[in-house]
């Protein structure tokens, strides 16, 4: 179903739901024509649809309506699809903001218009949270970072440049710690202030930035239906390197036994590891659950692969000859 200003669940005087029945409604009266002229993006006058990119993906935002859709990708994370602060963050920038050529300069948050006011929540909610997330998992926020088409540049010991919108670009800058310094990390922005401008696109950013670090501390759970479990087992743990847990299930309509997999994944899998169960089985259930935090083995404790283990420790259908 297409993202309704019912799935807010705030008040109607809420700092949410205001600006998005504001926004929504005066995209409705909006030229598409004159967004898509002013903002250089492909406009579609027979299916009424622009054509924008957001964070590396390409998104369809249908006029008058704002609905979203993705063009498929391996990500696993579409913030302008279910995300309010994302969407109310583009729908400004379809209305208000311009075509932009980034002048290669950077700015502090500091330095922004209006970034005075807003300087010690962000801090707190992304500069600290990115030191302290990352500082010793640099491997980590270098997985992040890819996975949302980011660029690496030459600052600190790790440093990524993203692409919000074209052209509006954020660097994200990493020092690692060690035993007697803790981490620490910036984030700059662009100098296109025509595009970032006012302290509501800095708040609405300070949020969308904090939702980006926590892809990698997030996960997902699926649990899998199929008469085949047997190679949906074997193929997540040989070919993705994922774990995976086997629970005794009975079917509700015959009674029958057989077995339910579950696995815990990162969300940048998502789509390569559905797509691997649906080329083993089509017809296989899947549920899939978010989940805030997973500890043990393999997650909080280093992990055991599986190409690791001795043999004899191997279901004896997996065992070398």
């Amino acid at each position: 179903m297409p993202f309704t200003i019912d799935d807010l669940n705030y008040d109607k005087d809420s700092k949410e739901r205001m600006p998005w029945e504001h926004y929504t409604q005066e995209f409705a009266t909006a030229d598409p024509k004159e967004i898509a002229s002013r903002l250089s993006i492909p406009y579609d006058e027979e299916t009424k649809k622009l054509t924008l990119t957001f964070l590396g993906t390409q998104y369809q935002i249908t006029w008058p309506d704002f609905e979203v859709t993705h063009t498929p990708d391996d990500k696993g994370f579409y913030p302008l699809e279910n995300m309010i602060y994302a969407r109310i963050l583009t729908i400004r920038f379809l209305l208000n903001g311009v075509k932009s050529e980034s002048s290669g300069k950077f700015k502090t948050y500091r330095e922004m218009p209006w970034g005075e006011v807003y300087l010690r929540q962000f801090d707190g909610r992304c500069i600290k949270r990115l030191a302290f997330s990352y500082g010793n998992r640099p491997g980590d926020f270098r997985a992040i970072m890819e996975h949302i088409s980011a660029i690496p540049v030459k600052h600190g010991d790790i440093a990524y440049e993203v692409e919000i919108f074209p052209e509006y670009k954020i660097q994200m800058i990493l020092w690692e710690g060690d035993e007697e310094f803790p981490p620490s990390s910036q984030i700059l922005f662009s100098n296109s202030e025509q595009v970032m401008y006012g302290i509501l696109n800095l708040v609405l950013t300070t949020v969308l930035l904090n939702k980006v670090m926590l892809l990698g501390t997030s996960q997902i759970q699926l649990f899998i239906i199929s008469e085949k479990y047997e190679e949906i087992r074997e193929d997540l743990l040989s070919k993705l390197d994922l774990g995976t847990t086997m629970i005794y299930i009975e079917n509700g309509y015959r009674h029958e036994k057989q077995k339910g997999v579950m696995c815990i994944i990162p969300n940048r899998k998502l789509y390569s590891t559905k797509e691997m169960i649906h080329s083993i089985d089509p017809y296989a259930f899947i549920t899939i659950t978010q989940i805030n935090e997973v500890r043990g083995q393999g997650f909080t404790f280093e992990r055991i692969r599986y190409q690791e283990l001795p043999e004899d420790r191997k279901p004896a259908g997996d065992r070398q000859s």
